[in-house]
C-alpha cells in the first residue's frame, strides 16, 4: 500500500482524500500532553481507512462531523504529516524545515 500525505490531500494507492492539517498540542494537563498533527477530512470526505480515523456523527440530532485522526510525534506518518501541516501553516520557512529536521 502505498500513502503519500500531499499540501491539501492524503493519496492511498492513486485514491485522493482531501485534508486539512494542524499541528497541536493534544491534552488538557501539562504532563498528558502530546505533540502531533491533527490530520481532518474536508468537506465531510472520509479518511482512509489505513489511518483509522474517527467521526462521532450522530445522523439522528443532525450533527455531522469530519472523520479526523490524531497522528502523534514518534508514529510511522508523524515526519510526513508534519512537513505538510509546516508546509502549510508556514509556508516551509528555513526556521521550520530546520525543526523538522531534528524531530
Amino acid at each position: 500500500m502505498e500513502i503519500k500525505f500531499l499540501k491539501h490531500s492524503i493519496k492511498v494507492d492513486g485514491k485522493n482524500y482531501k485534508c486539512n492539517y494542524s499541528p497541536s498540542l493534544h491534552g488538557t494537563c501539562r504532563h498528558d500532553s502530546k505533540i502531533g498533527v491533527i490530520i481532518t477530512g474536508k468537506d465531510y470526505g472520509h479518511l482512509p481507512e489505513v489511518l483509522n480515523s474517527k467521526n462521532e456523527s450522530d445522523i439522528m440530532t443532525d450533527y455531522f462531523e469530519n472523520d479526523r485522526v490524531f497522528i502523534e510525534k514518534g508514529t510511522q506518518y508523524f515526519k510526513e504529516v508534519l512537513k505538510q501541516a509546516l508546509r502549510i501553516k508556514h509556508n516551509q520557512s528555513a526556521f521550520n524545515l530546520e525543526f523538522l529536521n531534528n524531530q
